[in-house]
């Protein structure tokens, strides 16, 4: 757990492609050499039609000023936000571009080695719905919505490979504050197991 500071760091990017999406960017934590890193991908060209891309990522330390390259993962990046699990940043694979997979795929970045990674996700599939991938209690997770029946599954993921379906939300008595389209697991009470829930509203 990373405890949290007044800070803030103004970080300017040499670059500007136009496709800036909420993946693109990655931040992790390297326990050993007690820095932030971060990561930063882009698009140098995208064909849905052909299923083409090319991706270049280059990395740095947070409290640095020198990008250097990194060799890119071997999937796309999907537009979702990655989230940094036990010395790993992990992504969403883009299920539009690359090789056809019969699952959901996740790209890992392990902070220490700098070094991706191609995992298997659940059995989940992206024409029912949008996915995301988050930590709750520590452990790496894939919230799956159907909009057809207004549901979220949430798939754990375990070191061992196992992917198992923790939790079964139902969202329709909450119509219509509740869409699983735009509602995302935020953490889970460890006492009686209640969810909390972002269903992408601000207060005020």
């Amino acid at each position: 757990m990373q405890s949290c500071h007044r800070y803030c760091k103004h970080i300017l990017f040499d670059d500007n492609d136009g496709t800036f999406f909420a993946g693109r960017i990655g931040l992790g934590y390297g326990l050993k050499i007690n820095k932030h890193v971060l990561v930063h991908i882009t698009y140098k060209e995208k064909n849905l039609e052909t299923r083409y891309y090319e991706l270049q990522c280059k990395m740095r330390y947070v409290n640095h000023e020198q990008w250097r390259p990194l060799d890119p993962p071997a999937r796309p990046i999907a537009a979702t936000t990655p989230t940094f699990i036990n010395g790993k940043i992990y992504w969403m694979v883009e299920p539009n571009l690359g090789p056809v997979s019969a699952t959901c795929e996740i790209v890992a970045l392990d902070v220490r080695t700098q070094e991706f990674e191609v995992l298997q996700g659940p059995q989940c599939s992206h024409d029912t719905g949008h996915m995301t991938i988050l930590q709750l209690q520590g452990t790496l997770c894939v919230a799956c919505s159907d909009q057809s029946v207004n549901t979220i599954d949430v798939w754990m993921m375990k070191d061992c490979g196992l992917r198992l379906m923790e939790y079964h939300i139902e969202l329709e008595k909450f119509l219509p504050d509740y869409l699983s389209e735009n509602t995302t697991p935020l953490a889970v009470d460890p006492n009686d197991g209640r969810i909390l829930l972002n269903a992408g509203w601000s207060l005020g």
